[in-house]
């Protein structure tokens, strides 16, 4: 499995998500590149760790909405959350979609149409 990073090929901004979608017609990064251009992604996906504080969700959620990705879902397996962030404007995302471990996550633009069923996620204890 490939690591991927999401920043400014110009730059040394970049976030390295748990999952990433792109556009399967982009050329994306090939076995020497491991940063992809954030007009290639759809959507970033990172789960908590167990040491995360909400500073730390918010700095990831804060950068990808600076690098224009269009959706982002952060699943917290400590308390069952998920909030999918949506609709970039500068370094927020409006509005935020707040649901729980065994709620069907439904995507909008430019996923719309594709879901995620969460009732086997697990909560951690």
């Amino acid at each position: 499995m490939q690591r991927t990073a999401v920043g400014l090929l110009d730059g040394d901004d970049y976030a390295i998500p748990d999952v990433v979608v792109v556009d399967l017609n982009e050329e994306g990064p090939d076995g020497n590149e491991w940063v992809t251009s954030p007009d290639e992604v759809y959507l970033a996906v990172d789960v908590a760790p167990h040491s995360a504080g909400a500073g730390q969700v918010l700095d990831r959620a804060v950068m990808h909405a600076a690098f224009g990705v269009p959706l982002y879902l952060f699943a917290d397996p400590r308390d069952g959350s998920l909030i999918l962030h949506s609709t970039p404007t500068g370094s927020v995302y409006t509005p935020m979609n707040r649901m729980h471990f065994g709620d069907t996550v439904k995507f909008p633009f430019p996923l719309e149409g594709t879901v995620i069923k969460t009732d086997t996620f697990t909560i951690d204890s």
